[in-house]
């Protein structure tokens, strides 16, 4: 989340993720109501209705909970959805294993 926290990403770089949407200039794990900054939820919002959307990374101890989503493991990326979306007693059956070349 280091490189998307910078001003220079998205300009310089967004334009590679295709479809995915940035409601903001850079994320900042803490970020409230800011017009120039969005955070982990705000991305979230933004991107769920359209594509799936996985990080890589664990969240710092210090970010608000997710409440909203629920959080699926694939390796060491997890795999959010809206809360509700998937019974997690049948994950594995439910969810293939996805096609990541397809996101880029």
């Amino acid at each position: 989340m280091s490189f998307i926290g910078s001003q220079w990403f998205i300009p310089m770089l967004g334009h590679h993720l295709k479809g995915v949407r940035f409601p903001g200039v850079a994320y900042i794990h803490h970020a409230r109501h800011n017009s120039r900054l969005y955070n982990l939820e705000q991305f979230l919002d933004h991107n769920l209705p359209h594509r799936p959307v996985f990080v890589c990374l664990k969240p710092r101890d210090d970010t608000p909970p997710l409440v909203k989503y629920d959080i699926l493991p694939y390796s060491f990326c997890s795999q959010f959805l809206p809360k509700g979306a998937v019974d997690p007693l049948l994950y594995g059956k439910q969810i293939p294993a996805p096609d990541l070349n397809t996101y880029l």
